[in-house]
């Protein structure tokens, strides 16, 4: 019982000496930081965009599920492999395209879409007969909703179980357009920025942004507190109006 209770005292003195070390790391970095409105920026934060093959120098989408392109879905007569072919419209870089499911590609010939595919090994950089590289075709979305250079409203979703501590963030970036906070525990960023409060026990807090119509992008849901963060959800989409893009925390024990 005795080495139980010392070893309970001493971790409150851990503990007490932890938030002392954070409230003299306040005052130095608050004065720091004085006339400036925010004191963490979350609203600009952007992905980068992944580098390009070095045959490139234009930019397409590099996604964490592959090549992202959007263009019209072409089937030419003569091609040296692939059935289709699509150029990208943010690079001007041509792809050929195959896909395993039958017909895929044949439903949205002649019409805007995005593609989302693998590159197949050897084929960059015009190995084969000095062709395009060639994708292993996924998924094909219609790109018609928005028109180029319009925006679309694209929301985010956060359903968070159990109760938010104090000092929490969630947030999102995007590769496309500028990121934003879709809720805070954090007092003072509340009362500084007007950050929308943390709703937990099930509730789903909402964030709306503006991205370009039509425009593949990709997208992180994180948690901030402090200088750590963690991913909550992430992944690729394109920005047609009305997606709604939902993910979920727990703080439950």
């Amino acid at each position: 019982m005795c080495l139980k209770g010392k070893e309970i005292r001493k971790q409150k003195r851990k503990q007490v000496a932890t938030k002392l070390l954070l409230l003299v790391a306040l005052t130095t970095v608050i004065p720091a930081c004085a006339g400036q409105e925010e004191t963490q920026n979350f609203g600009t934060v952007m992905l980068e965009e992944k580098a390009q093959p070095k045959s490139s120098p234009d930019k397409n989408t590099e996604s964490t599920a592959g090549t992202v392109v959007t263009g019209v879905i072409e089937k030419p007569e003569i091609t040296p492999y692939g059935t289709h072919a699509i150029t990208d419209e943010a690079s001007g870089v041509r792809y050929a395209l195959r896909s395993e499911e039958e017909g895929l590609l044949d439903a949205y010939t002649g019409q805007r879409a995005t593609v989302f595919g693998e590159p197949v090994p050897g084929y960059e950089n015009g190995a084969i007969e000095g062709g395009p590289p060639l994708l292993e075709t996924a998924r094909v979305e219609p790109a018609t909703a928005g028109i180029l250079g319009e925006e679309n409203t694209v929301r985010f979703g956060l359903t968070i179980a159990g109760e938010a501590p104090e000092n929490h963030s969630f947030y999102v970036e995007s590769s496309v357009g500028e990121g934003g906070v879709i809720c805070t525990t954090d007092v003072a960023l509340i009362g500084q920025t007007g950050y929308p409060e943390c709703r937990g026990d099930g509730a789903v807090n909402e964030l709306a942004l503006a991205l370009p119509a039509g425009r593949a992008f990709d997208y992180r849901i994180l948690k901030s507190q402090g200088v750590s963060q963690e991913v909550v959800s992430e992944g690729s989409e394109v920005a047609v109006e009305g997606l709604v893009i939902n993910a979920f925390y727990s703080f439950a024990e």
